[in-house]
């Protein structure tokens, strides 16, 4: 996934962007990382219960 040739990673970024952008209809700000180096979430997952009348 990284790669040096900066032409590669601009095909690739504009490719991930116009993905998010015709599935949602939403502009994205994506970033590449390293492999790695995003934290992990902490603690316990909150359900989220929907009480909408129906």
């Amino acid at each position: 996934l990284f790669s040096d040739d900066i032409s590669t990673l601009e095909k690739l970024h504009k490719r991930i962007s116009g993905a998010i952008l015709e599935s949602t209809g939403l502009r994205a700000a994506v970033t590449f990382v390293k492999p790695q180096t995003l934290p992990r979430s902490e603690g316990k997952l909150s359900r989220v219960r929907d009480l909408r009348k129906k």
